[in-house]
């Protein structure tokens, strides 16, 4: 965006990302997923619940939930580890590791 541009006609793009407009088959695509956004983030509301019950409680693991008059989309839900309390031979990795077998 903030660069010298290249001698010539000055609106030729000649990089992609600068052009934000939707086309028409996006907002097509975009106005259906919209119906579907209840169900998605009651869904995603279930998972989370799940992943923070099974975390709660446990020293070693944060988990991080919003305020009672907050609705949460769960798009991401986080659960930090606490590495200076962890068994020994216990990482971040390992934990991954043991998670992906199962």
């Amino acid at each position: 965006y903030n660069k010298q541009h290249q001698p010539g006609f000055r609106w030729l793009h000649d990089s992609f990302g600068t052009n934000w407009r939707m086309m028409e088959m996006q907002a097509v695509i975009g106005r259906i997923q919209l119906t579907r956004m209840a169900e998605w983030t009651k869904k995603r509301t279930e998972n989370a619940e799940k992943i923070l019950r099974a975390f709660e409680g446990s020293p070693f693991f944060s988990i991080h939930t919003p305020s009672v008059d907050y609705v949460h989309a769960y798009y991401k839900c986080y659960v930090q580890v606490n590495l200076e309390v962890l068994p020994d031979g216990w990482s971040r990795d390992r934990i991954m590791q043991e998670i992906n077998s199962q």
